[in-house]
């Protein structure tokens, strides 16, 4: 046992710890079949690069797409991973607060922005292709969007442990470990409820105002210039 480790909260019951490991378990699967999946997508990436120069604009998108598909893989295999080490809690018959703990967490939250701000990207460029009729979009696109997923992503999760606050970001929440109920949910909460915020009075407000309160509030927006 680690010596910086604390002594397991709750005690799991029998029922807690069979129902911890069929996530043990379902996140053995599918990190071993991202792993599949990714060798299989890179070993073609491979043998396609030579015939690249024969492919047309929407056949190189679709091969730029596959950026999105490998971050959504990715984020995916950092939530199985941290889902896995469930097992080590299961043995311990509860949840140790400390380095493994704070791993899981960042691998959970790291993961599962990853997740829902990739699906949220591939939606909207789905949308308007098929709703608004975009052209399909520069096959550079992914090069933009992707890098700023993860980054908005690692601000969000490990660069928290760097800002001094009185109670810690990453605690256990009795099962598992991640954002902490005390002051690490209501500093997340309070973040995103700032920006969404923002965001909806920006859309809202007149077009004239709308450069003059995003840089007020610390925020661009995008469209505001127009």
């Amino acid at each position: 046992m680690d010596s910086n480790s604390k002594s397991p909260a709750p005690v799991f019951t029998r029922a807690v710890c069979i129902g911890l490991w069929f996530s043990v378990a379902a996140a053995i699967l599918s990190a071993v079949s991202v792993l599949g999946l990714l060798s299989y997508i890179f070993w073609q990436s491979v043998q396609n690069m030579s015939r690249r120069h024969l492919e047309d604009r929407r056949k190189r998108w679709c091969y730029h797409l596959q950026f999105f598909v490998v971050s959504l893989l990715f984020s995916d295999l950092l939530l199985s991973i941290g889902t896995g080490i469930n097992a080590v809690w299961i043995h311990n018959k509860g949840v140790l607060e400390g380095p493994l703990c704070t791993t899981q967490a960042i691998l959970r939250q790291t993961g599962q922005l990853g997740i829902a701000l990739g699906t949220l990207a591939i939606a909207i460029i789905t949308w308007g292709i098929i709703v608004k009729q975009w052209s399909t979009p520069p096959t550079h696109l992914s090069h933009f969007i992707v890098p700023g997923i993860w980054i908005l992503s690692i601000i969000l999760s490990p660069v928290q442990l760097a800002i001094p606050r009185q109670e810690p970001f990453f605690a256990s929440t009795e099962y598992w470990c991640w954002i902490s109920r005390s002051g690490g949910l209501q500093t997340a909460v309070a973040k995103y409820d700032l920006a969404l915020t923002i965001t909806r009075i920006d859309t809202d407000a007149p077009p004239g105002y709308r450069l003059q309160f995003s840089i007020w509030a610390g925020y661009g927006s995008p469209h505001s210039s127009k």
